[in-house]
């Protein structure tokens, strides 16, 4: 009774140290808020729309959901509307042909139409590691493919800076696009979330997923989902998705019917098992 709190500074307000430590509890995986894993089959409907039909926006949306699909990203990092992630600029990307790393501001257009495989360079991350770079090759699809849908945005950016006049610009946010006076216009989280739930809606008799259970949140775990369903390791995916914890493969197993559709067809090829003479299974574990 009467003694001084520990828990507080000089000042009176919670140590800085316990604030560091809430804070980093906060941010560790899985979010509070579970969203549906976003299909791909929704992906590549937005962008076939966007390009038969586009605008400057639509044309930035869709390259930038089909970005954050193949790289698992969270809202923030790749539309920058959050506090808690930074979003990708130009310099944070890397273009290469074959194995020459191509200049975004000096390599010709035909270079970068030409381009192989691309890195993203992560500064910063809700998890807290910085300077992390992942890296995609291209897909076989010629929309629905993370390089493709990144070469479209630098090219757009540069023939911007081109038409307005300006210097090239590699602090410029890679999700953003131009009004026809050249305001650099950043792609938001809601409208990537309105696009969605529109082709969701459209597609809702072949995935069976309410819309308002998809979101921008979504393309993270739809890419992990993805990757799971075609067999791909989980330490691979966890990799890829910058994830320290097990919990969000945990999640994606409950919600895998692709993967749980073969158990059983593995489970009756391979359940005709033999033991060493005098071996038992142990009956308590």
């Amino acid at each position: 009774m009467g003694s001084v709190d520990p828990r507080l500074d000089s000042y009176g307000n919670l140590d800085f140290r316990l604030t560091r430590q809430f804070r980093g509890y906060k941010k560790t995986d899985p979010a509070k808020l579970r969203v549906k894993p976003l299909p791909v089959c929704i992906v590549l409907r937005i962008l076939e729309y966007c390009f038969d039909n586009p605008t400057p926006m639509r044309l930035a949306v869709a390259n930038m959901i089909c970005i954050a699909f193949f790289f698992c990203l969270r809202p923030g990092e790749y539309t920058g509307t959050t506090t808690d992630d930074q979003a990708f600029s130009l310099n944070d990307i890397t273009l290469y042909l074959l194995d020459r790393r191509l200049s975004l501001k000096d390599a010709t257009d035909d270079e970068i139409e030409a381009a192989t495989q691309v890195t993203y360079r992560f500064t910063k991350q809700k998890n807290e590691e910085e300077w992390v770079t992942i890296a995609h090759a291209r897909s076989e699809h010629h929309l629905c493919c993370p390089v493709r849908s990144t070469i479209r945005q630098v090219l757009m950016h540069r023939r911007a800076f081109a038409r307005f006049n300006r210097p090239f610009n590699g602090a410029v946010k890679l999700a953003s696009y131009y009004t026809d006076a050249g305001k650099n216009i950043p792609v938001k989280a809601s409208q990537i979330t309105g696009m969605i739930r529109i082709y969701a809606t459209v597609l809702r008799s072949e995935t069976g997923i309410d819309p308002a259970e998809l979101s921008a949140r979504s393309l993270r775990a739809g890419g992990a989902m993805a990757l799971l369903s075609g067999g791909c390791d989980s330490d691979i995916i966890k990799l890829l998705g910058r994830w320290k914890s097990d919990a969000m493969m945990d999640y994606l197993h409950q919600n895998s019917l692709p993967v749980f559709r073969r158990f059983a067809t593995v489970m009756f090829n391979n359940g005709r098992h033999r033991f060493l003479p005098g071996e038992s299974v142990p009956q308590r574990t």
